[in-house]
């Protein structure tokens, strides 16, 4: 088996192991009994436990992604592509940090790590948002815009009110009101874009 395939069996492990006990109770032995090696031979692949689930929530979000971009296809509308992609972005990155129990601690203590690759992923989020104000721009549905300038502000905008209240997402009326502050907000911004006179 190659490395490749190794480091594939040890993030599915890991994933398994970061569902089932939470971020902080998962010890290195407990993936290393899944996947069949002991914990020194796990630091040949991996440098610690935080750079295999930065690489687990990496390779999730990467396939979250690609999986709701494509299902957004049939939805009607620039608008309707963009706030619902949204809002399912923040239900799996709550989903998330529910699954592995990760504390706003934890969070902040991989976030180094995670950098990186969490950079990746916010560009190719970016790219795709553009690619749908591309498309309403050459049917029409908007005004002659820099899409990749408003697709970049849109999608902060949107993060920046998910992250403020981050700790907060005990309760789902308090993560609902995030998606409502989301789509308000966002919805200002495309509105804007609108030829006038049309929807």
């Amino acid at each position: 088996m190659d490395t490749q395939d190794k480091k594939k069996d040890i993030l599915k492990a890991a994933s398994s192991c970061f569902a089932r006990y939470g971020y902080e109770k998962t010890t290195l032995d407990d993936i290393g009994k899944l996947v069949g090696l002991n914990k020194a031979s796990l630091y040949y692949y991996y440098k610690n436990k935080e750079s295999i689930f930065s690489e687990v929530i990496y390779t999730e979000a990467d396939e979250f992604v690609k999986s709701v971009f494509n299902s957004i296809e049939n939805v009607p509308g620039f608008k309707g592509k963009i706030l619902t992609y949204l809002d399912e972005r923040h239900k799996f990155i709550r989903n998330a940090m529910n699954l592995n129990q990760l504390s706003v601690e934890s969070a902040n203590k991989i976030a180094p790590i995670f950098g990186v690759m969490y950079q990746k992923i916010m560009d190719q989020e970016i790219e795709h948002l553009a690619g749908i104000l591309k498309g309403a721009v050459r049917k029409r549905q908007i005004i002659e815009c820099d899409s990749q300038r408003i697709a970049k502000s849109v999608f902060t905008v949107a993060e920046c009110i998910r992250s403020r209240v981050d700790c907060q997402l005990t309760s789902e009326e308090a993560f609902n009101e995030v998606i409502r502050e989301v789509d308000f907000t966002v919805s200002l911004i495309l509105d804007g874009l609108i030829r006038k006179g049309e929807d």
